[in-house]
């Protein structure tokens, strides 16, 4: 299964802790894990200009919305990068913050025969996401009717920290992505369950019964600004 982290070129160390846990669960690491090197806000002078960079990138819905700081327009920015290289890819991808991992025992052919369990409990509409966390709310109620014995049909709402898509999963939270252009990933995970009721986005949608992914620690992670979180930055300097 190929694998992608999602990483700051500045936080190496937090990428080679995830791959000593991958490395464990007998994943190739060598080579079917990618490092996907994030947005740096702190390379650029403010927010706005994080944001004319993601709109010549390609994503024109950052002229419809203002981030609060430059890491949060990075990250936004980042993830629609890693969306549109696994959309074009013809295989399935694990992705990966670069804090979490499988929990122990979840091996690569273990997750690998998780996908192939979507395809058997509904052949007709197979996969498109996986999610391998709950929702980040504790305050929200997820259905976890089971399906089989390790999945429940849908998604679970905010996670965006461990997932498993294809290049159609891919495209359609890109999709929501530019219809809901503030949104966080995990919001936009969110959106895409409160809208699951219309076919065309339930099908091949799916999220495990228990979390298999685990956080590794609690890094003081440089791609949040604490700082920046509770005083939002200049827009313009």
């Amino acid at each position: 299964m190929r694998v992608m982290i999602l990483n700051l070129e500045r936080r190496e160390d937090r990428y080679w802790c995830v791959i000593g846990a991958l490395s464990t669960l007998e994943f190739n690491v060598y080579d079917d894990v990618q490092r996907f090197l994030t947005h740096d806000g702190i390379a650029y002078k403010d927010t706005k200009a994080v944001h004319e960079a993601a709109i010549a990138d390609g994503f024109e819905e950052f002229s419809e919305w203002r981030a609060n700081y430059r890491a949060e327009a990075a990250w936004f920015w980042s993830y629609r990068c890693a969306l549109r290289q696994i959309a074009e890819m013809d295989e399935s991808v694990l992705l990966l913050t670069d804090d979490y991992a499988p929990k122990n025992n979840w091996t690569a052919d273990r997750l690998w025969w998780l996908v192939h369990e979507c395809f058997q409990a509904d052949p007709d509409h197979g996969f498109r996401i996986l999610q391998l966390n709950y929702s980040a709310s504790v305050a929200h109620r997820v259905d976890h009717t089971p399906a089989t014995s390790n999945l429940a049909i849908g998604l679970a709402g905010y996670s965006d920290y461990a997932l498993i898509l294809n290049a159609e999963g891919a495209q359609l939270v890109l999709d929501t992505m530019r219809t809901h252009p503030g949104a966080s990933p995990e919001e936009t995970y969110h959106i895409l369950r409160c809208e699951q009721a219309n076919p065309e986005i339930y099908l091949g949608l799916w999220h495990t019964i228990d979390p298999i992914c685990r956080k590794l620690y609690e890094f003081s992670s440089d791609n949040w600004s604490t700082a920046g979180r509770r005083t939002p930055e200049p827009w313009e300097i």
